[in-house]
């Protein structure tokens, strides 16, 4: 008896809708492997994270009309530690005790549409506009660490005026495009519609795409820095 993958299927469906979708409207098309490539899963806390979370100070705060879900460790200096792609701030945890510890408090929250803050959609934009009101609530912070994405969103809202004294990049993307075009490859969308897709979704975000690729804003970026 032939065994037969659920995933296999929904994902041979799912091309094949795109490809009837590309046929009907190439627009229509672009704008459903958008809300895909910007629409994260949610994962199930880890043990060490939610020892790490009830341990926490928690608080909320507000961004585009969402409400963000927070936590602080320690007292001192703040260091703003911001995770990636479908994570958590909490995944940060074996950084509190070094750096409460060393003088400093720990601050992580959970971006847009990840964990256990509020929205659906989620993109670099949306998580430095949440840096920025994160900031304007908590006051001046001594640094920042910052995993994948949340570089990026980091140097957005740098790039749009947040101070930051110091600043770590851990596994910084240097732009979406590469990610954006794995997408639109398993979609099933041919390379040479790959430019205009882009194109079209970094016209969405309101920016043109050298103010959301991260090697282009890196010149403007003056916080010493640490990239790994």
């Amino acid at each position: 008896m032939t065994r037969h993958n659920p995933t296999a299927l929904r994902f041979q469906a799912l091309r094949l809708g795109f490809r009837a979708l590309r046929a009907l409207s190439p627009d229509l098309a672009r704008r459903g492997a958008e809300r895909l490539f910007s629409t994260p899963r949610r994962h199930r806390e880890s043990e060490a994270e939610h020892i790490a979370r009830c341990g926490g100070r928690p608080f909320n705060f507000m961004s585009n009309g969402l409400r963000l879900r927070g936590h602080v460790w320690g007292e001192g200096p703040a260091v703003l530690c911001l995770h990636g792609w479908e994570g958590r701030g909490t995944q940060f945890h074996a950084f509190i005790e070094p750096l409460t510890k060393a003088g400093f408090s720990t601050i992580t929250f959970d971006q847009p549409g990840h964990g256990n803050s509020q929205g659906r959609r989620s993109g670099p934009l949306e998580w430095a506009q949440a840096i920025q009101d994160l900031v304007a609530r908590v006051g001046p912070i001594h640094g920042l660490v910052a995993h994948s994405l949340g570089a990026a969103g980091a140097a957005i809202a740098m790039d749009h005026g947040l101070r930051v004294p110091h600043a770590v990049f851990v596994a910084p993307p240097a732009g979406p495009e590469p990610y954006y075009h794995g997408v639109l490859s398993l979609l099933g969308f041919p390379p040479s519609e790959h430019p205009a897709a882009f194109q079209a979704y970094a016209d969405r975000t309101g920016l043109p795409p050298e103010r959301i690729r991260l090697h282009s804003l890196a010149p403007s970026l003056s916080a010493p820095m640490l990239v790994i």
